[in-house]
């Protein structure tokens, strides 16, 4: 509650930030009553999440500690730590790699046909920007997802290794479902990046392994 009371303060500035990814020449619109107000605690609920991720870390840390080894311990502090920061960089990633060539694909369909005269609604567009910031700050996590189910033994790197043929394929699956266009450049960029941080999180249970 105190997070979102402080990042209220900062929404217009992001909802602003966010914009920026439009064209240059799009406007939004109102369309019902009240739009801008939900939009504004749509987008401090999700900032305000983030910037209190790393209690709701330090609580799951907790859940678990018990359990752990001195030498696993060790790594689940780092990975903790670096859980946060994963997510800040896969939002990262999605704004300055991911989301452009999307914007440009899904405002751009149809224009130069005169099929539609567009007009864009804040919410919305606000809803498809939000939810590729989850996507991709959320895969961002699969190593901190994965390194954790081997510390609580359902998985192993010999596991992991002998279903590699399984995971290359889940991940382009995955490419090509999370992915909200049919740009086969964003859904291989997404895939690919599904595959390295697999192989760091495979990286990372053989550290901790020896």
């Amino acid at each position: 509650l105190l997070c979102f009371a402080l990042c209220f303060f900062f929404t217009p500035s992001l909802i602003k930030k966010a914009q920026t990814l439009a064209p240059q020449e799009s406007q939004f619109f109102q369309i019902r009553p009240g739009e801008l107000f939900f939009v504004y605690l749509k987008v401090t609920f999700y900032s305000s999440l983030l910037v209190s991720f790393p209690l709701f870390a330090q609580q799951i840390s907790q859940f678990i500690w018990p359990a752990l080894k001195k030498k696993e311990k060790t790594f689940s502090l780092l990975i903790l730590a670096l859980s946060p920061f994963l997510f800040i960089i896969g939002v990262l990633f999605a704004y300055f790699v991911a989301i452009p060539p999307v914007i440009k694909f899904l405002f751009g369909f149809g224009v130069e046909n005169n099929l539609t005269s567009p007009q864009y609604s804040l919410e919305q567009f606000l809803d498809l920007v939000i939810s590729l910031f989850l996507i991709f700050g959320l895969t961002f996590q699969l190593p901190v997802l994965v390194f954790s189910l081997a510390l609580l033994g359902l998985v192993s790197s010999e596991f992991l290794l002998k279903n590699l043929k399984v995971t290359l394929f889940s991940c382009f699956f995955l490419g090509a479902v999370l992915t909200p266009t049919q740009d086969p450049l964003n859904m291989l960029i997404f895939s690919f990046l599904l595959i390295l941080l697999y192989f760091v999180s495979l990286l990372l249970i053989k550290l901790c392994k020896k």
